[in-house]
Protein backbone atom coordinates (compact mmCIF):
# COMPACT_ATOMS: atom_id res chain seq x y z
CA UNK A 1 0.00 0.00 0.00
CA UNK A 2 1.81 3.78 -1.07
CA UNK A 3 2.50 4.85 2.15
CA UNK A 4 2.07 8.75 3.33
CA UNK A 5 5.34 10.88 4.08
CA UNK A 6 6.53 14.09 5.13
CA UNK A 7 7.16 16.35 2.34
CA UNK A 8 10.66 18.20 2.30
CA UNK A 9 11.46 21.88 1.21
CA UNK A 10 13.92 21.99 -0.99
CA UNK A 11 15.62 25.36 -1.85
CA UNK A 12 18.23 24.17 -5.00
CA UNK A 13 18.28 21.06 -6.84
CA UNK A 14 18.76 18.88 -3.19
CA UNK A 15 19.59 19.41 0.48
CA UNK A 16 20.45 17.65 3.11
CA UNK A 17 18.17 18.94 5.98
CA UNK A 18 14.68 18.53 5.10
CA UNK A 19 12.08 20.86 6.47
CA UNK A 20 8.71 19.15 7.35
CA UNK A 21 5.66 20.41 5.76
CA UNK A 22 3.49 18.27 7.09
CA UNK A 23 0.89 15.60 5.22
CA UNK A 24 0.40 15.78 1.13
CA UNK A 25 2.60 13.88 -0.35
CA UNK A 26 2.21 10.18 -1.15
CA UNK A 27 5.06 7.45 -1.99
CA UNK A 28 4.40 6.05 -5.45
CA UNK A 29 7.55 3.51 -5.45
CA UNK A 30 6.12 1.20 -3.56
CA UNK A 31 4.88 -2.27 -4.49
CA UNK A 32 6.00 -1.75 -8.11
CA UNK A 33 8.80 -3.77 -10.19
CA UNK A 34 11.91 -3.46 -9.22
CA UNK A 35 15.28 -4.67 -11.63
CA UNK A 36 18.74 -3.78 -10.96
CA UNK A 37 21.82 -4.91 -13.21
CA UNK A 38 22.87 -7.65 -10.73
CA UNK A 39 22.42 -9.38 -7.42
CA UNK A 40 24.86 -9.80 -4.45
CA UNK A 41 24.10 -12.20 -2.06
CA UNK A 42 20.77 -13.66 -1.11
CA UNK A 43 20.12 -9.99 1.32
CA UNK A 44 20.64 -7.68 -1.67
CA UNK A 45 17.49 -7.68 -3.76
CA UNK A 46 16.11 -4.92 -5.56
CA UNK A 47 12.94 -5.14 -3.93
CA UNK A 48 14.67 -3.73 -0.33
CA UNK A 49 14.88 -0.28 -1.45
CA UNK A 50 11.71 0.41 -1.91
CA UNK A 51 9.97 -1.69 1.19
CA UNK A 52 9.06 1.00 3.48
CA UNK A 53 12.07 0.12 5.87
CA UNK A 54 14.51 3.39 5.17
CA UNK A 55 17.26 1.43 7.58
CA UNK A 56 20.51 1.02 6.59
CA UNK A 57 21.26 -2.53 7.05
CA UNK A 58 22.34 -5.63 4.44
CA UNK A 59 21.99 -8.15 7.16
CA UNK A 60 18.42 -7.20 8.21
CA UNK A 61 17.67 -7.25 4.00
CA UNK A 62 16.70 -3.11 4.10
CA UNK A 63 18.97 -2.26 0.85
CA UNK A 64 19.38 -3.78 -2.03
CA UNK A 65 23.07 -4.56 -3.09
CA UNK A 66 24.95 -5.30 -6.73
CA UNK A 67 27.79 -7.46 -7.63
CA UNK A 68 31.21 -5.97 -8.13
CA UNK A 69 33.22 -5.87 -11.00
CA UNK A 70 35.41 -9.00 -11.17
CA UNK A 71 36.17 -12.26 -13.06
CA UNK A 72 33.56 -14.04 -11.88
CA UNK A 73 30.90 -11.12 -11.79
CA UNK A 74 28.19 -11.22 -14.39
CA UNK A 75 28.41 -7.30 -14.76
CA UNK A 76 30.26 -6.24 -18.36
CA UNK A 77 33.61 -4.51 -17.49
CA UNK A 78 33.49 -0.62 -16.91
CA UNK A 79 29.42 -0.47 -16.97
CA UNK A 80 28.37 1.26 -14.36
CA UNK A 81 25.85 -0.24 -11.57
CA UNK A 82 21.99 0.69 -11.66
CA UNK A 83 18.93 -0.11 -9.79
CA UNK A 84 15.49 0.98 -11.15
CA UNK A 85 11.41 0.93 -10.97
CA UNK A 86 8.84 0.13 -13.21
CA UNK A 87 5.92 2.60 -11.89
CA UNK A 88 3.56 0.43 -14.17
CA UNK A 89 1.94 4.01 -15.55
CA UNK A 90 3.11 7.38 -16.45
CA UNK A 91 3.62 9.38 -13.27
CA UNK A 92 4.60 13.23 -12.99
CA UNK A 93 7.77 13.04 -11.49
CA UNK A 94 9.79 15.71 -9.74
CA UNK A 95 10.79 15.08 -5.62
CA UNK A 96 12.87 12.09 -4.95
CA UNK A 97 14.43 10.83 -1.59
CA UNK A 98 17.35 8.57 -1.46
CA UNK A 99 18.89 6.37 1.86
CA UNK A 100 22.46 5.11 1.61
CA UNK A 101 23.35 2.02 3.44
CA UNK A 102 25.13 3.18 6.71
CA UNK A 103 28.98 3.78 6.68
CA UNK A 104 28.83 3.23 2.90
CA UNK A 105 27.57 6.24 1.13
CA UNK A 106 30.73 5.47 -1.40
CA UNK A 107 28.55 2.92 -2.83
CA UNK A 108 25.61 4.75 -3.83
CA UNK A 109 27.30 8.48 -4.53
CA UNK A 110 27.93 10.01 -7.03
CA UNK A 111 24.65 9.25 -9.29
CA UNK A 112 22.34 10.23 -11.49
CA UNK A 113 18.63 9.48 -11.91
CA UNK A 114 16.67 9.45 -14.91
CA UNK A 115 13.13 8.79 -15.81
CA UNK A 116 12.40 7.22 -19.38
CA UNK A 117 16.04 7.54 -19.78
CA UNK A 118 15.91 11.30 -19.53
CA UNK A 119 18.26 12.62 -16.90
CA UNK A 120 15.74 14.17 -14.00
CA UNK A 121 19.08 15.06 -11.65
CA UNK A 122 22.55 14.35 -11.04
CA UNK A 123 24.35 14.20 -7.28
CA UNK A 124 28.62 14.60 -7.31
CA UNK A 125 28.87 14.27 -3.57
CA UNK A 126 27.66 12.77 -0.47
CA UNK A 127 25.77 14.59 2.48
CA UNK A 128 26.95 14.59 5.45
CA UNK A 129 23.23 12.59 6.79
CA UNK A 130 22.55 8.96 4.88
CA UNK A 131 19.27 10.49 3.22
CA UNK A 132 19.15 13.00 0.49
CA UNK A 133 16.24 14.40 -1.02
CA UNK A 134 16.56 15.84 -4.93
CA UNK A 135 14.11 17.45 -7.54
CA UNK A 136 14.53 16.99 -10.72
CA UNK A 137 15.19 20.55 -12.80
CA UNK A 138 11.27 20.41 -14.17
CA UNK A 139 8.37 18.12 -13.91
CA UNK A 140 8.75 14.93 -15.87
CA UNK A 141 6.25 12.62 -16.90
CA UNK A 142 6.99 8.70 -17.12
CA UNK A 143 7.33 5.27 -16.03
CA UNK A 144 10.53 4.03 -15.40
CA UNK A 145 12.99 5.37 -12.76
CA UNK A 146 16.78 4.62 -12.86
CA UNK A 147 19.34 5.48 -10.52
CA UNK A 148 22.63 4.68 -12.01
CA UNK A 149 26.15 5.11 -9.78
CA UNK A 150 28.51 7.06 -11.81
CA UNK A 151 31.47 4.37 -10.76
CA UNK A 152 32.82 1.26 -12.10
CA UNK A 153 34.41 -1.66 -10.17
CA UNK A 154 32.29 -0.64 -7.18
CA UNK A 155 28.40 -2.53 -5.88
CA UNK A 156 25.55 -0.06 -5.89
CA UNK A 157 24.08 0.04 -2.27
CA UNK A 158 20.34 1.49 -2.01
CA UNK A 159 18.55 1.47 1.15
CA UNK A 160 15.08 3.42 0.10
CA UNK A 161 14.35 5.43 -2.76
CA UNK A 162 11.13 7.19 -2.56
CA UNK A 163 9.62 9.02 -5.42
CA UNK A 164 6.85 11.24 -4.42
CA UNK A 165 3.68 13.01 -5.43
CA UNK A 166 0.97 15.17 -4.26
CA UNK A 167 -1.44 13.14 -2.59
CA UNK A 168 -5.20 12.50 -4.04
CA UNK A 169 -7.18 15.68 -4.15
CA UNK A 170 -3.84 18.11 -3.19
CA UNK A 171 -1.59 20.06 -5.38
CA UNK A 172 1.14 22.66 -5.66
CA UNK A 173 4.68 22.75 -5.70
CA UNK A 174 5.07 21.95 -2.20
CA UNK A 175 1.43 19.72 -2.23
CA UNK A 176 0.49 23.18 -0.15
CA UNK A 177 -2.87 23.72 -1.49
CA UNK A 178 -5.47 21.58 -0.05
CA UNK A 179 -8.00 20.36 -2.63
CA UNK A 180 -8.44 20.47 -6.39
CA UNK A 181 -11.13 22.80 -7.54
CA UNK A 182 -15.00 22.16 -6.42
CA UNK A 183 -15.97 21.32 -9.88
CA UNK A 184 -12.89 18.97 -11.22
CA UNK A 185 -14.34 15.75 -12.53
CA UNK A 186 -13.94 13.27 -9.92
CA UNK A 187 -12.01 15.82 -8.19
CA UNK A 188 -8.16 15.08 -9.67
CA UNK A 189 -6.28 17.75 -11.45
CA UNK A 190 -2.92 18.16 -12.36
CA UNK A 191 -0.49 17.58 -9.00
CA UNK A 192 1.66 20.91 -9.86
CA UNK A 193 -0.75 23.29 -11.65
CA UNK A 194 -3.72 22.44 -9.75
CA UNK A 195 -5.70 21.89 -13.49
CA UNK A 196 -8.50 19.74 -13.78
CA UNK A 197 -8.36 17.33 -16.50
CA UNK A 198 -11.98 18.03 -17.09
CA UNK A 199 -14.95 19.64 -15.32
CA UNK A 200 -18.29 18.66 -14.05
CA UNK A 201 -21.01 19.52 -15.86
CA UNK A 202 -21.96 23.69 -16.06
CA UNK A 203 -18.35 24.63 -15.36
CA UNK A 204 -15.21 25.88 -16.66
CA UNK A 205 -11.69 26.98 -16.66
CA UNK A 206 -8.32 25.85 -15.49
CA UNK A 207 -9.49 24.78 -12.12
CA UNK A 208 -13.00 24.55 -12.86
CA UNK A 209 -14.02 27.83 -11.36
CA UNK A 210 -16.25 29.74 -14.09
CA UNK A 211 -19.73 28.71 -14.95
CA UNK A 212 -20.41 28.12 -18.62
CA UNK A 213 -21.87 31.09 -20.35
CA UNK A 214 -25.22 29.27 -21.02
CA UNK A 215 -27.81 27.19 -19.96
CA UNK A 216 -28.38 25.90 -23.30
CA UNK A 217 -25.36 24.30 -23.75
CA UNK A 218 -26.40 19.86 -24.46
CA UNK A 219 -26.10 18.71 -20.92
CA UNK A 220 -24.39 21.72 -19.67
CA UNK A 221 -21.27 21.24 -20.89
CA UNK A 222 -18.68 23.78 -22.28
CA UNK A 223 -15.21 23.54 -23.63
CA UNK A 224 -12.96 23.70 -20.57
CA UNK A 225 -10.62 26.71 -21.72
CA UNK A 226 -13.01 28.86 -23.50
CA UNK A 227 -16.55 28.47 -22.22
CA UNK A 228 -18.15 28.01 -25.49
CA UNK A 229 -21.09 25.62 -25.74
CA UNK A 230 -19.46 21.96 -26.78
CA UNK A 231 -23.09 21.14 -28.67
CA UNK A 232 -26.34 22.44 -27.97
CA UNK A 233 -30.14 21.46 -27.47
CA UNK A 234 -32.24 20.84 -29.89
CA UNK A 235 -33.36 24.64 -31.82
CA UNK A 236 -30.07 26.54 -30.22
CA UNK A 237 -27.32 27.69 -32.07
CA UNK A 238 -24.25 29.99 -31.86
CA UNK A 239 -20.81 29.48 -29.40
CA UNK A 240 -23.11 29.96 -26.27
CA UNK A 241 -26.37 28.18 -27.61
CA UNK A 242 -28.66 31.73 -27.36
CA UNK A 243 -29.33 31.98 -31.17
CA UNK A 244 -31.80 30.03 -32.65
CA UNK A 245 -31.05 27.44 -35.53
CA UNK A 246 -32.67 27.55 -39.13
CA UNK A 247 -35.97 26.56 -38.63
CA UNK A 248 -36.34 27.94 -35.24
CA UNK A 249 -37.28 31.60 -33.65
CA UNK A 250 -38.19 32.83 -29.96
CA UNK A 251 -41.58 34.71 -31.26
CA UNK A 252 -43.19 35.61 -28.04
CA UNK A 253 -41.14 33.61 -25.47
CA UNK A 254 -37.24 33.29 -24.31
CA UNK A 255 -36.94 29.84 -25.89
CA UNK A 256 -36.01 28.74 -29.37
CA UNK A 257 -39.72 27.02 -30.60
CA UNK A 258 -39.97 25.39 -34.39
CA UNK A 259 -40.65 28.06 -37.01
CA UNK A 260 -44.75 28.13 -38.09
CA UNK A 261 -45.64 24.61 -40.53
CA UNK A 262 -46.72 27.20 -42.55
CA UNK A 263 -43.52 29.11 -43.12
CA UNK A 264 -42.47 28.02 -46.65
CA UNK A 265 -39.42 25.58 -46.44
CA UNK A 266 -40.28 25.95 -42.51
CA UNK A 267 -37.83 29.54 -42.74
CA UNK A 268 -38.53 32.15 -40.10
CA UNK A 269 -36.18 35.40 -38.31
CA UNK A 270 -35.01 34.02 -35.36
CA UNK A 271 -36.19 36.39 -33.29
CA UNK A 272 -39.64 37.57 -34.77
CA UNK A 273 -40.58 34.52 -35.85
CA UNK A 274 -42.23 36.04 -39.23
CA UNK A 275 -41.51 33.96 -42.42
CA UNK A 276 -38.70 34.77 -44.62
CA UNK A 277 -39.79 32.60 -47.63
CA UNK A 278 -43.17 33.42 -48.15
CA UNK A 279 -45.93 30.82 -47.09
CA UNK A 280 -47.29 27.35 -47.98
CA UNK A 281 -50.52 27.52 -50.65
CA UNK A 282 -53.34 28.74 -49.06
CA UNK A 283 -51.68 31.09 -46.26
CA UNK A 284 -50.83 34.43 -45.38
CA UNK A 285 -49.70 36.73 -42.46
CA UNK A 286 -46.13 37.80 -41.04
CA UNK A 287 -46.50 33.97 -39.50
CA UNK A 288 -48.56 32.63 -42.13
CA UNK A 289 -51.20 31.61 -39.47
CA UNK A 290 -53.93 33.49 -41.61
CA UNK A 291 -55.87 31.25 -44.12
CA UNK A 292 -56.59 32.73 -47.42
CA UNK A 293 -59.96 34.18 -48.11
CA UNK A 294 -62.34 33.59 -49.91
CA UNK A 295 -61.74 29.78 -49.87
CA UNK A 296 -61.44 29.53 -53.54
CA UNK A 297 -58.08 31.36 -53.30
CA UNK A 298 -55.25 28.79 -54.12
CA UNK A 299 -52.30 31.38 -52.96
CA UNK A 300 -52.80 34.85 -52.09
CA UNK A 301 -50.08 37.84 -50.84
CA UNK A 302 -48.44 37.48 -47.73
CA UNK A 303 -49.26 40.85 -46.20
CA UNK A 304 -52.58 41.77 -47.99
CA UNK A 305 -54.10 38.63 -48.48
CA UNK A 306 -55.29 38.76 -52.15
CA UNK A 307 -55.79 36.46 -54.01
CA UNK A 308 -53.01 35.54 -57.32
CA UNK A 309 -54.47 32.39 -57.85
CA UNK A 310 -57.20 30.45 -57.58
CA UNK A 311 -57.66 26.65 -56.52
CA UNK A 312 -58.78 24.73 -59.77
CA UNK A 313 -62.28 25.32 -61.03
CA UNK A 314 -62.00 28.63 -59.62
CA UNK A 315 -62.05 31.97 -61.70
CA UNK A 316 -60.16 35.07 -60.12
CA UNK A 317 -62.03 38.28 -60.60
CA UNK A 318 -60.71 41.90 -60.97
CA UNK A 319 -61.33 42.41 -57.17
CA UNK A 320 -58.38 39.62 -56.99
CA UNK A 321 -61.25 37.50 -55.37
CA UNK A 322 -61.60 33.84 -56.17
CA UNK A 323 -65.46 33.22 -54.87
CA UNK A 324 -67.33 32.28 -58.51
CA UNK A 325 -66.27 28.72 -59.71
CA UNK A 326 -65.91 28.78 -63.68
CA UNK A 327 -68.62 28.02 -66.17
CA UNK A 328 -70.40 24.74 -65.70
CA UNK A 329 -69.31 24.68 -61.92
CA UNK A 330 -71.08 26.04 -58.78
CA UNK A 331 -70.40 25.60 -55.12
CA UNK A 332 -73.02 23.84 -52.90
CA UNK A 333 -72.68 25.97 -50.11
CA UNK A 334 -71.04 29.47 -49.27
CA UNK A 335 -68.24 27.65 -47.49
CA UNK A 336 -67.67 25.49 -49.80
CA UNK A 337 -63.75 25.00 -51.01
CA UNK A 338 -64.50 22.83 -54.08
CA UNK A 339 -66.33 23.66 -56.89
CA UNK A 340 -69.03 21.17 -57.87
CA UNK A 341 -69.58 20.34 -61.29
CA UNK A 342 -72.95 21.32 -62.70
CA UNK A 343 -75.40 18.23 -63.94
CA UNK A 344 -75.16 19.00 -67.27
CA UNK A 345 -78.93 18.74 -67.96
CA UNK A 346 -79.66 22.33 -68.48
CA UNK A 347 -81.13 23.42 -71.64
CA UNK A 348 -78.37 23.34 -74.54
CA UNK A 349 -75.94 22.24 -71.69
CA UNK A 350 -75.66 26.17 -70.88
CA UNK A 351 -74.29 26.54 -67.23
CA UNK A 352 -76.11 26.54 -63.96
CA UNK A 353 -76.10 28.96 -61.41
CA UNK A 354 -72.50 29.27 -60.03
CA UNK A 355 -74.01 29.76 -56.66
CA UNK A 356 -76.86 27.29 -56.57
CA UNK A 357 -76.14 25.00 -59.40
CA UNK A 358 -79.82 25.02 -60.69
CA UNK A 359 -80.73 25.52 -64.45
CA UNK A 360 -81.94 28.57 -66.32
CA UNK A 361 -83.90 26.30 -68.44
CA UNK A 362 -84.29 22.79 -69.01
CA UNK A 363 -84.87 20.70 -72.08
CA UNK A 364 -88.31 19.94 -73.15
CA UNK A 365 -90.09 17.49 -71.57
CA UNK A 366 -87.83 17.93 -68.03
CA UNK A 367 -88.36 20.67 -64.98
CA UNK A 368 -86.99 20.81 -61.84
CA UNK A 369 -84.27 23.06 -60.64
CA UNK A 370 -81.70 21.00 -62.06
CA UNK A 371 -83.32 19.66 -64.67
CA UNK A 372 -83.90 15.98 -63.61
CA UNK A 373 -87.48 15.67 -63.32
CA UNK A 374 -89.39 14.45 -66.50
CA UNK A 375 -92.62 15.89 -67.52
CA UNK A 376 -94.73 12.46 -68.10
CA UNK A 377 -97.29 13.81 -70.60
CA UNK A 378 -94.57 15.09 -72.33
CA UNK A 379 -93.18 11.74 -72.81
CA UNK A 380 -96.71 10.09 -73.61
CA UNK A 381 -97.31 12.69 -76.36
CA UNK A 382 -93.69 11.88 -77.62
CA UNK A 383 -94.11 8.29 -77.67
CA UNK A 384 -97.73 8.68 -79.57
CA UNK A 385 -96.31 11.01 -82.05
CA UNK A 386 -93.77 8.45 -82.36
CA UNK A 387 -95.85 5.23 -83.19
CA UNK A 388 -98.19 8.01 -85.47
CA UNK A 389 -95.40 8.77 -87.45
CA UNK A 390 -94.11 5.75 -88.57
CA UNK A 391 -97.36 4.34 -90.43
CA UNK A 392 -98.53 4.62 -94.01
CA UNK A 393 -101.45 6.85 -95.88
Amino acid sequence: MEGHYLGVLMLGLCCTLPVCWGQGYVNVATNKIYRQISTYFKHGAASNAADGNTAGSLIADTCSHTDEEGPTSPIPKDEFPWWEVDLGRTYPIRDITVWAREGHSHRLYPFTITVDNQTCVSVTSAPSTRSLSVRCTSVMYGQVVRLTLKKTSQSLNLCEFQIFECDAGRWGDRCEYYRCGRYCAIGKCDKKTGKCSACTPGWYGEQCNKACQSHSCLLHTCHQTTGRCLKCYAGYDGHTCTECEDGFSKHNSNTCSPCSAYCKDRNCHGDTGNCMQGCVDGRHGATCNTTCSPAGCQTCHQHSGQCTACRPLYNLDPNSQCKECADGFYRKTANAVHCTECSGRCHNNTPCNKATGDCDRCPPGWEGQRCFKGKWFYFLFYQHFQLNSNRVC
